[in-house]
């Protein structure tokens, strides 16, 4: 789902919301299933001074925007709520801002609770050593997507969540013109700089949780989650000038690389009450993490991390007197 799909479908309930009768958000009185609101404005924008600057430090673009909307429906038929508790919808900052977010949720308490967030952000930087205009935009956006499932018995609850991100971040600067070097008494000059080193990951997670309690003393928590992350990058770098040694230089480094992580997190906790004053907590911690990257870019280099860490936990705790409590 892209920005574009984003904003049709915030164009469609906001036209929905308009065409209804009546307030968009219901009185405290009555029990109506569609409630919303939205902002809507025009910004005008006059800069007296570096336009630069007022791009670095705020970006505030003249036009219509969309500052907020959100859309909330809490079924009341009894068909509907079969299968639906809650359906959310919202938006903030579309219309060109340095920073839009979408977001959408659907729950069925203790059956299924979906969760889709998307940010997109966009930086603006100049280098001021430049005398001349330069533009260096650095696009990134990205987006998270979850779901979870929660079964609940008499002694026992499940909890299981699935997430994935994906985030892509495009890197570029472009240093044109020229410049001259750190000491003007030699003929140092840079002509052009031209650096291009997008990347991408996506990133998996698998969640189980368990709260267990067999009998009025005793509580268990135990959880697990596994994650891998896969990242690809690309890089081109470009110059040209004049080096120290007054001697014309030219550079065309062109390279790649990946890093593959995996992390497995496992923690149990429990707890048990000897009496009515008197408790013990234990717990278990288990963290692993394997990764290695490669990246060649005018020399090869590769890293391999392994790190496992086990941590154990043992403790009592005491209610000596209402006010007084010794762990």
């Amino acid at each position: 789902m892209n920005l574009a799909t984003h904003r049709w479908l915030v164009g469609f309930a906001l036209a929905l919301l308009l065409s209804a009768p009546g307030p968009l958000v219901a009185d405290e009185t009555d029990d109506k299933p569609l409630t919303g609101g939205f902002r809507l404005g025009y910004r005008l924008v006059d800069v007296n001074g570096a336009e630069t600057k007022y791009r670095e430090d705020f970006d505030l673009q003249e036009g219509a925007h969309l500052f907020e909307f959100d859309l909330e429906m809490v079924p009341t038929d009894g068909g509907t709520r079969k299968v639906l508790d809650r359906f959310e919808l919202g938006a903030s900052n579309l219309g060109g801002e340095a920073f839009e977010a979408f977001r959408l949720s659907a729950e069925k308490r203790v059956v299924y609770d979906l969760d889709y967030r998307r940010t997109e952000f966009r930086y603006f930087y100049e280098d001021t050593i430049v005398p001349h205009s330069l533009a260096d935009p650095r696009l990134s956006d990205g987006g998270d997507f979850r779901v979870g499932f929660k079964y609940a018995w008499l002694k026992v609850t499940l909890i299981l969540e699935e997430s994935v991100r994906n985030y892509e971040n495009a890197v570029e600067v472009f240093l044109p013109g020229f410049s001259l070097g750190e000491n003007t008494t030699n003929n140092t000059t840079l002509d052009f700089f031209f650096l291009d080193q997008p990347y991408e990951y996506t990133a998996q997670q698998h969640t189980v949780r368990v709260n267990a309690r067999p009998t009025k003393r005793w509580r268990i928590q135990a959880s697990a989650a596994v994650q891998s992350l896969d990242l690809d990058v690309e890089a081109t770098e470009e110059s040209q000038g004049i080096a120290f040694n007054s001697q014309p230089f030219t550079t065309d480094v062109r390279g790649a690389g990946e890093i593959e992580r995996d992390l497995d997190f496992f923690d149990i906790d429990l707890s048990s009450r000897l009496s009515d004053r008197v408790g013990l907590i234990a717990g278990v911690r288990r963290y692993e993490l394997d990764q290695e990257g490669e990246f060649e870019f005018d020399v090869d280099g590769r890293g391999l991390w392994q790190i496992e860490t086990t941590g154990f936990e043992l403790g009592a705790q005491a209610h000596l007197t209402p006010e007084w409590t010794v762990s």
